[in-house]
């Protein structure tokens, strides 16, 4: 059987934030928010545009806007549904140093 990607001639290189945005929304609307409406405890890992575009759902935050989002390595969060579904963040834990962006020779 052959890989889904064998009919590519060019495999993409990267995945923009608006393509990533489509991605976990998607997710968010047929897994994580029925899931939460039966009143479950979700929890999700992933890094980079995936929690931007998570994020982004979550707080109705513009794409500029969490485009300059920094989410530190480890960094956990946990939103808490309120009224009328809104949610509230609350950071569990941020690292205390940041480590520098790191130079490609």
């Amino acid at each position: 059987m052959e890989p889904p990607c064998a009919a590519l001639e060019t495999l993409p290189l990267a995945e923009s934030l608006a393509q990533t945005v489509l991605r976990v929304t998607a997710l968010w609307q047929e897994l994580i928010e029925p899931s939460l409406a039966s009143a479950q405890t979700i929890a999700v890992v992933g890094h980079g545009n995936s929690l931007r575009a998570l994020v982004m759902q979550l707080e109705e935050l513009s794409e500029q806007t969490v485009s300059c989002l920094e989410i530190a390595n480890g960094e956990m969060r946990a939103y808490e549904s309120g009224a009328g579904r809104t949610l509230h963040l609350q950071c569990i834990w941020q690292p205390s140093v940041l480590a520098p962006i790191s130079k490609i020779l």
